[in-house]
């Protein structure tokens, strides 16, 4: 009787303990911007600001932008010109916030730990005509919700790297990389998605020089569907067209 009753107590105290640790790990909805989003409590997390306001904070002139931790550019952490540009779930202290300093024409976004993007990151580098090269390292879009023309009239790239994007999340793609007339090469990983997309209208439109690893070119497909979504993806040739190429390791 003893027994059983010891065995009883163990059982109810480990069914207490995973309750707490379930109710105290998750939160249920929290603001990040414009967007609701459920995420996990015991993760130090860092979110950029929205798309347009981000946008906003770039330099007419900036032609490379850099997304990193301070760890691979500590000259940067004494320097007191940096601009906040982050959205915080909780208090942390000064040396966590995201910041964006340049360097004459380059533009380096750092932070402590992963950079979040915002969920809503509609026009994130759009009109950023003198962009000629981004590097998305430390940077997670798992829970991006809005990319509309994220990349609008980027005229000046000419490869992209978004293989570290993972698009699960994403509903707008509308004009995505509209007018990026010498857009030649966008590379992808098996993270490129488009299962959540209800709107991926105009997201190729005048993308001219765009071809993808099987040779699939925007020009050779049909004008009705050429600005289509559902050419965003790797390309498998005649049998499977697509636009992207997979970066392989």
């Amino acid at each position: 009787m003893k027994k059983a009753f010891t065995i009883l107590i163990l059982l109810v105290t480990i069914i207490l303990t995973l309750n707490i640790y379930v109710l105290g790990k998750y939160t249920d909805r929290i603001r990040v911007g414009s967007f609701n989003l459920t995420i996990t409590d015991d993760e130090h997390m860092v979110y950029l600001i929205e798309g347009e306001q981000f946008n906003k904070m770039l330099k007419q002139n900036t032609n490379t932008i850099i997304f990193d931790i301070y760890d691979k550019y500590p000259d940067f952490r004494d320097r007191d010109d940096g601009l906040n540009c982050g959205i915080y779930l909780d208090e942390q202290i000064e040396s966590d916030y995201i910041k964006l300093f340049y360097e004459k024409n380059t533009a380096y976004v750092l932070s402590e730990t992963t950079i979040y993007a915002n969920p809503n990151s509609n026009a994130l580098f759009k009109n950023c005509l003198g962009l000629s090269k981004i590097d998305f390292n430390a940077f997670d879009t798992s829970n991006v919700v809005n990319a509309k023309e994220m990349f609008y009239s980027c005229i000046s790239l000419r490869t992209l790297n978004i293989s570290a994007f993972d698009s699960s999340k994403i509903e707008n793609m509308q004009g995505m990389f509209q007018y990026c007339l010498f857009l030649n090469t966008i590379y992808v990983s098996k993270k490129w998605v488009t299962d959540k997309v209800t709107n991926g209208s105009s997201m190729f439109v005048f993308c001219l020089g765009l071809v993808g690893e099987q040779n699939t070119r925007y020009l050779n497909v049909p004008s009705g569907t050429r600005d289509s979504y559902m050419y965003a993806k790797i390309d498998g040739g005649t049998s499977d067209p697509g636009y992207f190429s997979e970066l392989k390791s």
